[in-house]
């Protein structure tokens, strides 16, 4: 059986993480979470460049980067952020 190490631990949420995706390049990380909160982090440091708050309820909801763009769009139920 294979074993993993973890290589960084991102630390900024309040709850849990229910949605995530990297940009098409690798180079950013969006992470959405039950606090309501989306992080864009650059994963390969670990730092966090940018926290929206009150964004997104993850019941019913999912992120994901547009491809060859820099932007992401956040889905809640009926509600669109981008």
């Amino acid at each position: 059986m294979m074993t993993y190490k973890a290589v960084r631990y991102l630390t900024g949420h309040l709850h849990d993480v229910c949605g995530c995706d990297f940009s098409p390049d690798g180079a950013l990380l969006a992470t959405a979470s039950y606090d309501t909160s989306v992080i864009v982090w650059d994963p390969h440091i670990g730092t966090k460049l940018l926290q929206l708050r009150s964004v997104v309820l993850c019941i019913s909801s999912s992120i994901y980067y547009k491809k060859y763009s820099r932007s992401f769009q956040t889905y809640q139920q009926d509600v669109s952020i981008e």
